[in-house]
């Protein structure tokens, strides 16, 4: 008969390191698996001269996280949804420094968003980010005529797991309320400072 184990006992220091390792080996897992199936790891798709814009997802359907719901909780999901969407946009970032010409690199711009955060967190209790692309950076003029939204001031999800993520200060955050007929709805842009910079000089 197979040993009972004690759930009651509290893991020893090694158990529970091992325990953590196997779970974020699930986590990573799944999150690779994620951006396989979205396609982000193809590169140029964010770079090219698109007529105004396009904000890719990171995450297209909500029941893409269910894999990360079964290991985690939800603000646990929220900074490694934070932390990919970080690393990705930096790898977009460095890819058009390498790809474009010294032209097309001064007008393109890229940044985080949060398109519908108040619906994402009310549907799957995270918000889901998005690349925005362009290489029409002109067109983003109303967000440097914007006043910057604190980090503290973020709906507390997402606040938080930026300063998990010890991002805070690496990104503006504006805030934009669009009235709509049903209700209006909150999007939110985080720009890496160095994007913020030529935005403020593209006057």
């Amino acid at each position: 008969m197979a040993e009972l184990v004690d759930t009651e006992q509290p893991l020893t220091e090694d158990e529970f390191h091992n325990f953590e390792k196997r779970r974020m080996s699930s986590v990573w897992k799944s999150l690779s698996s994620l951006v396989e199936k979205e396609g982000t790891s193809y590169l140029d798709q964010f770079i090219e001269d698109f007529e105004d814009f396009e904000e890719i997802p990171l995450v297209s359907r909500y029941k893409q996280l269910d894999k990360l719901k079964e290991t985690l909780p939800a603000e646990e999901i929220q900074f490694f949804l934070v932390n990919s969407s970080i690393f990705i946009l930096n790898t977009i970032i460095q890819h058009a420094r390498v790809s474009l010409s010294p032209d097309d690199l001064s007008h393109f711009f890229a940044c985080i968003t949060f398109p519908s955060i108040d619906d994402d967190i009310a549907d799957c209790g995270v918000a889901l980010p998005c690349f925005l692309v362009s290489r029409k950076i002109s067109l983003f003029d109303f967000l440097r005529l914007s006043t910057p939204t604190a980090s503290t001031e973020l709906h507390p999800v997402l606040g938080k797991a930026f300063t998990t993520a010890n991002a805070e200060q690496s990104f503006t955050f504006i805030t934009k309320i669009n009235p709509d007929p049903d209700g209006d709805f909150t999007r939110i842009y985080a720009i890496p400072c160095s994007s913020y910079s030529m935005l403020k000089s593209d006057t």
